[in-house]
């Protein structure tokens, strides 16, 4: 099987490059068909302003010219892969595809819609752009032949919320890069619990600094690692709260310098927020910390749990800082329950959620939207 994987996708973003490594890995031929249209950093207000938008509709012609293009000269294929951001390429792709007899399958990864006006707060709800974001997710939906995402409770959200038929959905759990692996790496001397990622809204940063104040007479020390809007409200936090077991590396990291960080911490922490978007999916950091044979600490959802079962694989706990500081010391003061729990874990990832579990599903999907009608 020939997959023409089209579009403006992202090269940096896992669920993208585990799903296209994925298929090559179970014999799958990937064409790749692409052309640069999104910045890599998409976490910013004013990306999303009106301004913004309008600048993206002028430049949209000549991305459409470009890929078109490309397109000409691919060649054969016998089905067509739309990865993400490429809620906007699925309007090209769909004639396209239309007119050569094939199958299109969308992995939209988020909705931009529940992001960008509930999550991030960078729409009001009843506005215009609101509006815009909602179809920019519903449409590529309709016009895809069948989607991927990474959660059945995310497909769930989707079919519900954009009127699309639950039947087009399978679940492909998301994965980690190729870096995130277990290391044999020295560990600090003091016992660590790693954060790290973007400072945003929903990834409950706020709260692991009170857990951090409440657990400050303990021998632990709190890595955070990463950079985004609420940095300068976590460095005032740390300095308000004197909070000593705080280590502060406030800067965007390669891949390969968190995988390090991972290798030396004792915990890592995933989400440790609860709103409608995290109880839904399951974070990059989730899926790096267990590939590393780590023991996981995550807010507990119905996300998470499709993946990993509590008390066995990871230790989910309610989005407050009592119940994380808990968890924490429960892992602390329990060795063999941390190994434990990282070994199952890393059992858990490799079976459901390694590259070649991903080409596996993904080939499934192929397979299955090829032999329908």
């Amino acid at each position: 099987m020939k997959v023409l994987a089209f579009g403006s996708y992202d090269l940096h973003q896992n669920t993208n490059t585990e799903k296209l490594s994925g298929l090559q890995e179970v014999g799958v031929e990937v064409v790749q068909c692409r052309n640069e249209f999104w910045q890599k950093k998409r976490n910013r207000p004013e990306y999303f302003s009106g301004a913004a938008i309008a600048w993206h509709a002028l430049r949209l012609p000549l991305h459409y010219a470009k890929l078109l293009w490309k397109y000409l000269n691919a060649g054969k294929y016998d089905a067509m892969l739309v990865l993400y951001p490429g809620h906007l390429d699925l309007l090209l792709a769909k004639p396209l595809a239309f007119l050569a007899g094939k199958k299109i399958v969308f992995s939209p990864f988020i909705s931009a819609y529940q992001n960008i006006v509930f999550q991030r707060n960078y729409a009001g709800k009843n506005s215009l752009r609101a509006r815009l974001f909602y179809y920019l997710d519903k449409v590529p939906c309709i016009l895809a032949d069948a989607i991927v995402i990474d959660t059945n409770a995310h497909a769930d959200y989707f079919s519900k919320t954009f009127g699309i038929e639950r039947k087009k959905f399978r679940r492909v759990f998301t994965g980690a890069g190729k870096a995130f692996s277990p290391k044999n790496t020295p560990k600090n001397s003091k016992f660590t619990v790693l954060f790290y990622g973007s400072l945003i809204k929903g990834h409950g940063i706020e709260k692991i600094l009170e857990a951090a104040e409440i657990l400050r007479k303990e021998d632990i020390l709190f890595r955070i690692a990463g950079s985004g809007p609420l940095r300068e409200k976590v460095e005032k936090l740390v300095e308000e709260k004197k909070l000593g077991n705080v280590e502060l590396m406030l800067e965007w990291l390669p891949q390969e310098r968190i995988a390090g960080l991972i290798a030396g911490a004792d915990i890592g922490l995933g989400l440790m927020e609860s709103t409608e978007k995290t109880s839904l999916v399951i974070g990059n950091k989730a899926y790096e910390i267990l590939a590393m044979k780590k023991p996981l600490v995550n807010a507990d959802g119905a996300g998470i749990r499709e993946l990993v079962e509590n008390g066995k694989e990871a230790v989910l706990c309610s989005p407050n800082p009592k119940a994380i500081a808990e968890a924490i010391l429960l892992l602390k003061n329990n060795e063999g329950k941390r190994k434990t729990i990282a070994e199952n874990g890393y059992r858990k990832f490799e079976q459901m959620a390694s590259t070649k579990a991903i080409g596996r599903e993904m080939d499934k999907v192929f397979k299955e939207a090829l032999a329908a009608e």
